[in-house]
């Protein structure tokens, strides 16, 4: 990765944009913008993906303009995306105007206040040590070593809790299943014992109301271990969540 800066800005606001990448280029902080990685004939989204990609540090200038540019929200998402998949890439927003505002996908993180003559000497300042540090930080293997398999833990520990809710949902369909099961087959041994008590179904008179009792509560057992399981399925699964601390 190159300890590069490059500048995502809207063309209207180049005159503010040349400024400020003029006083960071004499405080030391030398910076790249499309005009200078686009070359006549080249692919202007092939060369500005390959700029994002290895620049360290992305400034992203926004102002009222900004907001109205496709493309510059198309190459803040970009540079986000490889901040997130690249260890070390910082994205600093730039606020050069009062009225702009940061997209959505920008709102965590912390911007530079240039928006006024009285606010952009101490912004500039910032915005120098913020470029610096993250220009001249060094990825340390080890970290970078603890970071994925921290990362893998995390996702065997997301593929559980997602295999555990899988389990939940099967077995509370199961025992809805099960009870309008059993509910229905008690309806029906009710009937069908107050019929034979009744003399209407002389034929199963050896019927008695203790084999029909017995077989409800047998089903009632069954429905009972199996509510008991969900209950215990349920705890581990909430002793995980607080495990993990989500």
């Amino acid at each position: 990765m190159s300890k590069g800066t490059f500048v995502i800005f809207a063309h209207k606001d180049l005159e503010i944009v040349t400024k400020l990448r003029r006083d960071l280029d004499f405080r030391g902080v030398p910076t790249e913008s499309a005009e200078d990685v686009v070359r006549p004939g080249a692919d202007f989204g092939v060369a500005i993906q390959g700029a994002i990609r290895k620049a360290r540090v992305v400034l992203v200038v926004l102002s009222r303009f900004s907001a109205e540019r496709s493309w510059v929200t198309t190459e803040i998402s970009l540079a986000i995306s490889e901040q997130m998949s690249s260890t070390g890439k910082a994205v600093i927003p730039v606020i050069i105007e009062p009225e702009a505002e940061l997209p959505f996908f920008i709102k965590h993180l912390q911007y530079v206040d240039l928006s006024t003559s009285d606010k952009y000497q101490r912004g500039l300042s910032h915005l120098v040590d913020a470029v610096t540090t993250a220009r001249d930080a060094v990825e340390r293997p080890e970290k970078m070593g603890t970071a994925r398999v921290d990362l893998l833990l995390a996702e065997r520990e997301a593929l559980e809790l997602q295999r555990a809710a899988q389990i939940n949902l099967r077995l509370e369909r199961a025992v809805l299943l099960t009870s309008t099961l059993v509910g229905f087959l008690g309806v029906l041994a009710s009937l069908f014992g107050g019929l034979v008590t009744a003399g209407v179904l002389k034929k199963f008179m050896w019927v008695n109301a203790s084999a029909i009792f017995g077989f409800l509560a047998g089903m009632l057992t069954v429905m009972t271990g199996i509510l008991v399981y969900i209950l215990l399925k349920k705890k581990r699964t909430q002793e995980i969540f607080k495990r993990t601390g989500r």
